[in-house]
């Protein structure tokens, strides 16, 4: 496979947006390096990373902004559209932006150690979302979410 060290011309520009409004510097990883998407996965799950971005064939495909003092989700994601993992965790956000519906590709969404109350009920209507990730979120305190494992197609960690 040919090294791909680019990133669609666009797409930089939200990334500086993004760095410019939260004052943080995201660090860029090609999917390329980690040969795919699992690996890449593995990688960050065994690795404690800066914020950063993954470009796959030129675009994000995973934005990580873990404990960057977020009080929203940024409006920005929507910009990548090839995006299918948003890591949110360890902010200070308290609710699921409905934007997020009109995120066509995002597959996983984790927003554990933040504030979220309440599972909206239009989640289903993230159209390929598979996974949510609420682990450590205030509306753990409260046992009816207890034993639910899915919601509609999506899995649901809540522990």
């Amino acid at each position: 496979m040919e090294k791909i060290n680019s990133i669609d011309v666009d797409e930089m520009e939200v990334v500086h947006d993004i760095e410019n409004e939260f004052g943080i510097k995201l660090d860029i990883f090609y999917e390329d390096e980690f040969g795919s998407w699992d690996n890449y996965i593995d990688f960050v799950n065994n690795k404690k990373v800066n914020p950063h971005i993954l470009i796959t064939e030129k675009h994000v495909t995973a934005l990580n902004l873990v404990g960057c003092n977020l009080k929203e989700i940024p409006q920005q994601v929507l910009k990548f559209q090839q995006l299918k993992e948003l890591n949110l965790w360890n902010n200070d956000i308290e609710e699921i932006a409905k934007f997020l519906t009109l995120a066509q590709n995002l597959e996983n969404l984790y927003l554990g150690r933040n504030y979220v109350r309440l599972i909206p009920e239009w989640i289903e209507e993230i159209p390929k979302l598979k996974y949510l990730e609420l682990c450590y979120d205030t509306f753990n305190e409260n046992k009816k979410f207890e034993n639910i494992y899915k919601i509609g197609n999506i899995s649901l960690n809540i522990t």
